[in-house]
């Protein structure tokens, strides 16, 4: 399982953002964003 704050790393690291992210990975903006806010 890949936590939170390796989410936004790899993000960072791909340079895309949320909403790329979320269109990559066939979901909504929202859930991105419920990801990356996990503990």
């Amino acid at each position: 399982m890949i936590t939170s704050q390796q989410m936004r790393a790899a993000r960072a690291l791909l340079n895309i953002d949320q909403r790329e992210l979320a269109q990559l990975a066939g979901v909504s903006v929202p859930t991105i964003q419920r990801m990356e806010a996990s503990v």
